[in-house]
């Protein structure tokens, strides 16, 4: 049984994939697993895979026979990357530094009240040239006191790379994982804050790679619906609406006394005052395309 899984979801992620598993295979912690769950790519990922696969013995590899959508295929690789205690969720085109396992790993075996550990990070081009550093924002996720943590990952305007961290599994078991819902990865984030602290090494052992055609570039967050979840392709989604009356559950699935669930939910009332113009943005975007669609019967 390794000490580490790693899940890395991928659709037709030829471009990256070779240099961001070439960096996880050269991890100076080597007591690791890794599963590559392929949705259905049709440019040349599945050789790619079985090509690692063939030359490494703790490498996996899984194909589905049809795209289930981005959120559907990261929950689906956690699924299937559970052999180990640790988890982490990789992306096709990121990179890791050599030392990213062994300073994760030994925070979580140091610190049992640590749920997510991750490192500093930096942004990447398409070249792999680092072109500048990356300020977290999220500077109370090590808080003692959840509803802390919890206002810290609502309120910062974070690229969510925690989601890329090292994590308890038995943890990460407890949320509803991804959602198919755009932005759903904050959500989860949030929601772990709730239940256990954050840790980011004070080193650069993170590279996330930032480029035209990286999904959050390529389309506006309200015609992002169908990388979640086919279903949503072309459909009127609310993202902002959705994330307001996430943030304001997710404190009632975590154990809290009655004064932090307040707390928590003070939070999420001053997103909504700092946000409700992007709110009322999805609204008045949706009746705009509802009025279009009428109109050519």
């Amino acid at each position: 049984m390794p000490r580490v899984s790693i899940g890395l979801p991928i659709y037709n992620g030829e471009n990256f994939l070779a240099d961001a598993v070439e960096s996880l295979l050269a991890q100076t912690f080597t007591d690791f697993e890794l599963v590559l769950v392929d949705n259905a790519s049709t440019d040349g990922t599945a050789a790619l895979c079985e090509g690692f696969v063939a030359r490494d013995a703790r490498v996996r590899y899984h194909r589905n026979p049809k795209n289930i959508g981005g959120a559907p295929n990261f929950n689906l690789a956690f699924q299937l990357a559970d052999r180990a205690p640790y988890f982490k969720w990789a992306a096709h085109d990121d990179r890791h530094l050599p030392d990213f396992l062994a300073e994760c790993v030994k925070v979580l075996d140091a610190d049992p009240d640590v749920v997510v550990c991750h490192a500093e990070s930096e942004f990447i081009d398409e070249t792999g040239r680092v072109v500048k550093s990356y300020d977290p924002e999220l500077n109370e996720v090590g808080s003692p006191r959840a509803s802390t943590r919890f206002r810290n990952l609502v309120l910062s305007e974070h690229w969510a790379f925690d989601v890329f961290g090292l994590m308890r599994r038995s943890v990460l078991a407890e949320t509803p994982l991804h959602g198919s819902y755009v932005g759903s990865d904050r959500v989860m984030l949030a929601e772990l804050g709730l239940r256990g602290r954050f840790h980011r090494v004070p080193r650069v052992l993170f590279q996330s790679r930032d480029y035209g055609g990286r999904s959050i570039r390529a389309q506006d967050i309200r015609a992002r619906g169908g990388w979640f979840n086919p279903k949503l392709e072309g459909k009127i989604i609310l993202p902002h609406c959705r994330y307001f009356f996430e943030f304001a559950r997710t404190p009632l699935r975590v154990p809290l006394s009655v004064s932090e669930r307040v707390a928590c939910w003070r939070a999420v009332w001053e997103w909504r005052r700092e946000n409700g113009w992007l709110m009322k943005e999805d609204l008045q975007q949706a009746i705009a395309k509802l009025r279009g669609r009428a109109a050519l019967g």
